[in-house]
């Protein structure tokens, strides 16, 4: 997970996250963020741009957002 903390070290890594949660972060990743942004696929003016990103970035997920598309009636763009 990517952060503010310039560890150089994992030990340093976790101990920064640790007190960013302290402080009341609250630790997510990439794709949980996009999808935040995007909230719901009635968003289309940003709508394709998140699936594209997803497509070429999130492994797992992105199989998953092909079949949600597909049942969908939605085609690769």
């Amino acid at each position: 997970m990517p952060d503010a903390s310039g560890g150089r070290t994992l030990e340093s890594h976790n101990l920064a996250v640790d007190r960013m949660v302290q402080a009341g972060a609250i630790p997510l990743d990439w794709l949980t963020y996009l999808c935040e942004l995007q909230r719901d696929h009635a968003r289309r003016e940003t709508a394709g741009r998140m699936y594209r990103i997803s497509r070429e970035h999130s492994g797992a997920y992105a199989i998953g957002l092909n079949y949600h598309l597909a049942l969908m009636g939605h085609t690769k763009e």
